[in-house]
């Protein structure tokens, strides 16, 4: 569903019509790209486009909790740049900045 369509591969992608939730502020759910489904489908045009429609998105589960602290080169070069381009939006579950109220959910 988080993907935006590319009909030369034969996928549908529901992004377009998302993109009117420009007050969206988490994402949760089975988006971690560490997962061999979700990274085949969620890339840099995806990644640009949650940057581009979703202006107030703050928590998106698609890193490990502790991805701040993984070595250079795990974290794939898209998500790299979606940290670079919103350091105020956490990745993972839970981060050092997550309100309280978050953790545990």
């Amino acid at each position: 569903m988080v993907q935006k369509g590319r009909r030369q591969q034969g996928k549908v992608g529901y992004l377009r019509e998302l993109s009117q939730l420009r007050k969206l502020r988490e994402l949760r759910g089975s988006f971690r790209i560490d997962r061999p489904a979700v990274k085949t489908y969620i890339s840099l045009k995806e990644v640009e486009f949650m940057h581009e429609h979703w202006p107030e998105l703050r928590i998106v589960e698609f890193l490990p909790e502790g991805y701040e602290t993984l070595e250079d080169g795990s974290i794939p070069s898209h998500m790299q740049w979606l940290i670079e381009q919103r350091p105020f939006t956490k990745l993972s579950k839970t981060g050092p900045d997550t309100p309280q109220f978050f953790r545990g959910i």
